[in-house]
């Protein structure tokens, strides 16, 4: 899966860690917590906002990505 954080000003969005492989169980409960995605950006006020989304690799909609927290998470099964 692909994760993006995008930004349209002067400085671009840097992640506070780098991005790292998680392991996720076939029957994970959904709501379980994957991780936490933290990223900030230089710019000022409304500039200086964030919003976290999945690019791709979540065509089965098994992962939820908040768009303000950054928070990734399993969601239910769809088969």
């Amino acid at each position: 899966m692909l994760l993006t954080v995008e930004d349209v000003n002067d400085h671009a969005p840097r992640l506070v860690r780098p991005m790292r492989n998680v392991l996720v169980r076939e029957d994970e409960r959904p709501g379980t917590p994957l991780m936490q995605i933290v990223a900030y950006d230089e710019d000022t006020g409304a500039n200086g906002r964030l919003a976290y989304g999945i690019a791709a690799g979540n065509e089965d909609g098994l992962f939820q990505l908040d768009p303000k927290s950054g928070k990734l998470e399993a969601v239910e099964r769809r088969w």
